[in-house]
């Protein structure tokens, strides 16, 4: 064991000094998903470690090798950009021990306890990438740019923003286009914590239900009679001519 967490010392050790003599370096973990990449500028982009402990504004999160760990101390702050979108206070109490999360800043400190100034931070458990929701549109909040879409097992809130691609039957679309009673397709991210599926990133299909025309029967008339006959009325059929 202290075999490894020397040797990862060292492999991190090496990846600094590479850093300032070729450019951008990247070490991946064994750990799923989980990576480490640092630019000669001093920027850190860490994917995949598991948060040890929250503490003020500071994130205490490791990665590593096997039984070998490295440990980081993300620093937040009031522009620190987190992911879902939550102010400071909310993402801090949400972000728990256990929970995998990526950042991305300014790295600075020691060996032994790196410190990173972060500038995004995501939470991963609370979000779901690439989710996908058919249904039925239920309300709409055009002010907000939000509507309701009645799903299959429950009701989904959608946020729209500015950036998303609406579309109709194919046309390009706009949240004050849409109508209760619309059927759509839905793709983008899901915020487990607030159940709200945000458009940013994703297409977004909007396609009305129309109503067929319901064929109107004549009432009288020679048409009128044959029509009854053959659904049923196997009788005698008498056509008077007028």
């Amino acid at each position: 064991k202290k075999f490894k967490i020397i040797l990862l010392l060292v492999l991190v050790f090496l990846a600094f000094c590479l850093v300032f003599a070729w450019g951008t370096v990247a070490v991946h973990a064994d750990e799923a998903g989980s990576s480490l990449s640092i630019a000669p500028s001093g920027q850190i982009i860490v994917k995949g470690a598991r948060v040890v402990s929250v503490y003020g504004s500071t994130i205490v999160a490791e990665t590593g090798w096997g039984a070998a760990k490295l440990s980081f101390a993300v620093q937040t702050s009031g522009s620190t950009r987190f992911v879902p979108e939550l102010s400071s206070a909310q993402a801090l109490a949400a972000i728990r021990p256990g929970h995998s999360i990526s950042f991305s800043g300014e790295l600075s400190g020691s060996l032994a306890r790196p410190t990173v100034l972060a500038t995004v931070v995501k939470d991963t458990e609370l979000v779901q990438e690439s989710v996908a929701v058919n249904g039925t549109v239920k309300s709409i909040d055009v002010e907000n740019s939000l509507f309701v879409l009645a799903g299959a097992n429950s009701d989904v809130t959608v946020r729209v923003p500015s950036s998303a691609l609406m579309s109709r039957n194919g046309n390009h679309a706009e949240i004050a286009d849409v109508e209760i009673g619309d059927s759509a397709r839905v793709q983008g991210v899901l915020d487990s914590r607030s159940g709200v599926l945000t458009a940013s990133r994703a297409s977004l299909v909007i396609e009305k239900n129309e109503t067929p025309d319901v064929a109107q029967e004549p009432k009288e008339g020679m048409l009128s009679a044959l029509i009854g006959w053959l659904r049923g009325n196997r009788g005698i059929l008498s056509v008077r001519d007028r």
